[in-house]
């Protein structure tokens, strides 16, 4: 008991064990079954795992243990199978039918692992009327289970106008009138919640998914005011309440001080509600408030839902009681790994915030960001040596796709998928010492991992990819010089061109103020990119290459290794699964 007391204080405080420790602190090996020993050791990480050995036989046989299953990740083979949805599942609406058609944003659907080999799938079914489909997939079998399939529809049968399909949370709808629709895959003990709809009023400034809550925050000019007001909704319990996070505004402008606000963004994780900063000077702040729970003192909406922002009024009693306490508010200086990324994806990984830019010689810069505590892990995700991986992350100079497996520390990352629709490429790594684990390229079923190699000198792509322009540069230094084909993100999508000025400004701007390019376009109109990043300009690759309208989705099950892929187009209810399945030690051998 006092050893398990104890290792759970060490896991907390993120902090390494060593062999004195755990001979001076722990009851005696003997006492402790083997159930028990290995749970605890479970905790531990690969580099603390071979002191441990050391303290008597028993110990030794569990650290063996412990090393299997840290490392099951690591090699293994997978066998790929494409899941085929049906026609319905797909979007393929009846001719009779005369609604208007749903316009869908960012993706066509969302997926998500709920354990024991089983995935959630929320997909856009019908282009007319804006309905979702929920159904589950089992990951042991390849099959779809029908008995779970559940078709939904906007409350009181209001037609949805556009659907919009994410990474985190499910999909979300805006109904004709201004009302947003949730669409929610799991609750918080990853149980599938079809069925469960909720709408509330399009009157909102944000609207984020905080696992199994939403937070809506009211309209206001944030940075100015002292009260920032904000509705948590519930949706399994639906049950709502007001929130206050003045507080955190005001620590969050102390921090920022002299400094200009350059971005700013907004995110959650399953408790917190996030806001994140780059200042003129290159650092970075942010700051975070956790969320009551709005299913046991909250307000439930079949008897007074959510009134609109603008319609109400508080008292000074009524907003200091709505007040939620500051996790953390942080800063940190230039330098910093996390102030190096000025505008990183985002993804949430539980109650922590996954944070990463595009692709540097090293590899790939990811932060790990703690909501509770505001402690960052940092690590520099290697390059794989796979020469087509690589060339498909040089083209886009960033993952289409990056998840988090808090068992075992485990990122799995996705590139962008080819104009066949084919399985993406997907790379696993170990977060804590950003090694490649496996490398799954474009092979057909089964889909196999890549060999390690036979010696440590590194293959020709790894060599090719530091000599390649856009990728070694000096920090701050621009990744484009004056007439390198690009490809610039409009209104239109991808469109091709060429940078014809850096540095670029135009009359009227303020001294000092440029922008990295200006770019011609094929058809001869020309542009300017706000920011060297990969999100607005990239290098041009060959047209039709990739499959640019589709977005990449992962969902790795931890228990049984198992990963689904999906393909959902990012404006048509069009999708592409596939499943990789991690093939017994005996099937491994034989291929």
């Amino acid at each position: 008991q006092k050893l398990v007391q104890i290792m759970e204080a060490q896991a907390q405080a993120t902090t390494h064990w060593s062999t004195h420790q755990l001979a001076m602190s722990s009851a005696p090996a003997p006492t402790l079954n083997e159930e028990l020993l290995g749970r605890c050791l479970s905790w531990l990480t690969l580099t603390s795992l071979p002191g441990c050995g050391c303290a008597s036989r028993h110990w030794t046989r569990e650290v063996r243990n412990g090393f299997a299953r840290q490392l099951s990740w690591k090699h293994a083979n997978y066998s790929c199978q494409a899941l085929q949805l049906g026609q319905a599942d797909t979007g393929k609406e009846s001719s009779g039918s005369q609604d208007a058609k749903v316009q869908i944003r960012r993706t066509s659907g969302h997926i998500k692992a709920l354990g024991g080999g089983r995935f959630v799938i929320l997909a856009v079914s019908h282009i007319h009327g804006g309905s979702v489909k929920t159904f589950i997939v089992d990951g042991n079998t390849g099959s779809k289970d029908e008995q779970c399939a559940v078709e939904q529809s906007s409350p009181r049968h209001r037609r949805c106008a556009m659907l919009c399909g994410s990474d985190v949370g499910g999909v979300v709808g805006h109904s004709d009138d201004g009302a947003i629709v949730f669409f929610p895959a799991v609750n918080c003990v990853a149980e599938p919640t079809a069925g469960k709809v909720f709408e509330v009023p399009s009157v909102y400034q944000n609207v984020l998914h905080c696992g199994e809550q939403v937070f809506l925050l009211h309209r206001c000019h944030m940075w100015d005011a002292d009260d920032v007001m904000a509705d948590v909704l519930h949706l399994e319990a639906g049950k709502w309440l007001e929130v206050n996070i003045g507080q955190l505004l005001q620590r969050l402008r102390e921090l920022v001080g002299n400094d200009e606000r350059e971005l700013s963004a907004v995110s959650a994780t399953r408790d917190h509600f996030i806001i994140h900063i780059t200042t003129s000077t290159g650092a970075k702040v942010a700051g975070a408030v956790r969320l009551p729970n709005a299913a046991s003192t909250g307000i439930l909406c079949a008897e007074r839902p959510p009134p609109p922002p603008q319609e109400r009024r508080w008292t000074r009693t009524g907003l200091d009681r709505s007040k939620v306490e500051v996790s953390f508010a942080r800063r940190w200086e230039p330098g910093n790994p996390i102030a190096t990324m000025s505008q990183p994806h985002e993804m949430p990984a539980g109650d922590c915030l996954l944070l990463y830019a595009g692709w540097e010689s090293e590899g790939l810069l990811v932060c790990l960001l703690d909501a509770s505590t505001g402690q960052v892990e940092s690590q520099v995700l290697r390059w794989p040596r796979h020469p087509e991986i690589v060339r498909n992350f040089l083209d886009h100079e960033e993952l289409a796709h990056l998840s988090f497996v808090p068992q075992g520390k485990v990122a799995c990352g996705c590139g962008f998928p080819l104009h066949d629709l084919g399985p993406p490429p997907v790379v696993l790594w170990d977060f804590e010492t950003g090694l490649v684990l496996s490398e799954c390229g474009y092979l057909a079923s089964p889909l196999r991992t890549m060999p390690p190699p036979l010696s440590s000198s590194p293959s020709s792509a790894a060599q090719g990819r530091h000599n390649d322009p856009d990728v070694q540069r000096a920090p701050g230094a621009l990744r484009f010089q004056v007439g390198s084909r690009v490809e610039c993100r409009t209104n239109r999508g991808w469109q091709p061109g060429q940078v014809v000025a850096i540095h670029y400004s135009e009359p009227g701007w303020p001294p000092g103020e440029t922008a990295p390019y200006q770019i011609r376009c094929a058809d001869g109109s020309l542009l300017f990119a706000p920011q060297d990043v990969p999100q607005l300009i990239r290098r041009h690759v060959v047209e039709g290459m990739y499959a640019s309208s589709y977005k990449v989705q992962a969902a790795a099950c931890a228990d049984t290794k198992q990963l689904l892929l999906a393909l959902f187009h990012e404006s048509a209810p069009a999708s592409k699964l596939y499943l990789l399945r991690r093939l017994p030690l005996e099937s491994s051998k034989q291929h």
